[in-house]
């Protein structure tokens, strides 16, 4: 793993092996995966305990499989099946992706709020981009426009010259005009896939988190910050992360 990504990965004696913390000065750190993925030619292992970084400008490709990427803080990008997605800025406050094919589902929980980050996606011509907390979808069709679907949270949409703003509770269509509609509730494997996951780290940054608030930790009795100290949880950095089905 090159110089420029720090990763600091520390099994915790009382987790499983899947609850470890890692931390990146970098985007792209491939934290999760299930069945086929891909990074450039080389297959990656879904059994292997390596952070995996997504270097620029080199594919990470779904087949018959999921993937997890960390955008930041907070910020997690997943990936459905069949899907491509190249890595074009890795800076923490302003990550670029661009989609060629599939869906991916940005999920950015307000663990460290805005701080006046930016994750932009865009396909082609097509852009948009999220600088609040919510649950962001993303589809490139074969046969039609990209479609942007907003479930929480706000974003900025852009296609044929034209920017939109585009609210929770609705989705748009990124074709020569930019076109906003109320959100299709409908869902579909991968969105029952996204909710699980978010689940599942949640609940692993929480045990993580009261493990360093614990007696010995950042913020227990004998701890580094004392009774009452430690790190609060808007401003912790780490990162739940585990691999394989």
């Amino acid at each position: 793993m090159r110089l420029r990504t720090l990763v600091a990965a520390l099994a915790l004696a009382a987790a499983p092996a899947s609850a470890q913390i890692a931390v990146s000065i970098r985007a792209g750190l491939v934290d999760y995966l299930e069945g086929e993925v891909w990074i450039g030619d080389r297959r990656l292992d879904p059994q292997s305990r390596r952070f995996e970084e997504l270097p620029l400008g080199v594919p990470l490709r779904t087949v018959h499989g999921k993937a997890e990427v960390v955008l930041g803080p907070g910020r997690i990008l997943r990936l459905a099946p069949q899907t491509e997605i190249v890595l074009r800025d890795d800076r923490l406050e302003a990550v670029e992706i661009e989609a060629t094919r599939g869906a991916v589902y940005l999920t950015w929980t307000d663990l460290a709020g805005g701080g006046g980050a930016v994750v932009a996606v865009r396909t082609g011509p097509a852009r948009w981009e999220a600088s609040h907390p919510g649950r962001y979808r993303w589809d490139v069709p074969t046969d039609g426009p990209p479609r942007l679907r907003v479930h929480d949270g706000k974003v900025k949409a852009s296609a044929g010259g034209k920017t939109v703003s585009v609210k929770s509770k609705h989705e748009a269509l990124l074709a020569e005009q930019v076109s906003v509609r109320d959100l299709d509730e409908r869902r579909d494997s991968f969105d029952h896939w996204n909710a699980r996951r978010s689940r599942i780290v949640a609940r692993l940054s929480r045990a993580g988190h009261e493990r360093r608030r614990g007696p010995g930790g950042f913020g227990g009795r004998g701890g580094r910050g004392g009774r009452g100290g430690g790190i609060p949880p808007a401003w912790d950095p780490g990162f739940p992360l585990s691999y394989g089905p």
